[in-house]
């Protein structure tokens, strides 16, 4: 390509699209690589093969293909649910917050192991924890003050459970830095709200 069709094109990481940019003066063309990315484009093409078109104008009609692109994009890409751990080792309400959860839209994962949480925390990445506080082998209080003590996991917000007759419990995780907590008999009654508390909190 001569020094007056001067366009420097590199390959990005979307898609595998080519990112155009335009050098040189406001007179020269845009010839390069158009048909492998207006094919991308959904066949909207423009012509730029238009001698002295200006690059005011150039540039117009590459930004509105990007934004048809985009919009096309968005309505393919499927929406992402955000996750939510669940760590219980009791069968009731454990397994009756995955459904609930799963109703409200989010992806869900059982975790039954407390001593592997900060790992898969950092490895997930989920939106929100909730937290069994009645186990029989394992520590959950150590692990909320481990969560909230980690520079990778300590913004993730915790909602700790137990049963109603066990307040010491509950006072007991939101002095170790449970985000809220709730009894049994109502954390799914109210979880919707619980959620949106928890999330505003942190």
């Amino acid at each position: 390509m001569g020094e007056e069709h001067e366009v420097l094109c590199r390959r990005g990481d979307v898609l595998g699209l080519p990112l155009v940019a335009v050098g040189g003066d406001r007179r020269r063309r845009i010839a390069v690589e158009r048909d492998h990315l207006f094919d991308h484009l959904g066949g909207h093409r423009q012509d730029a093969d238009v001698a002295g078109m200006g690059e005011g104008k150039q540039r117009r009609g590459l930004w509105q293909n990007f934004l048809h692109f985009g919009n096309r994009l968005r309505s393919l890409l499927p929406v992402t649910k955000p996750l939510a751990l669940v760590a219980s080792e009791r069968t009731i309400p454990g397994s009756q917050l995955l459904l609930k959860l799963n109703e409200l839209g989010y992806r869900t994962e059982h975790v039954n192991e407390l001593g592997r949480m900060i790992q898969v925390v950092e490895y997930m990445k989920p939106l929100v924890i909730l937290i069994d506080l009645k186990w029989k082998t394992r520590d959950p209080f150590l692990t909320i003050n481990s969560l909230v003590s980690n520079k990778h996991t300590e913004h993730t917000p915790i909602l700790a459970y137990a049963p109603m007759d066990e307040e010491d419990q509950l006072e007991k995780a939101l002095n170790m830095g449970a985000s809220i907590v709730s009894a049994d008999n109502l954390v799914l009654r109210q979880l919707p709200l619980l959620l949106d508390q928890a999330l505003e909190l942190d």
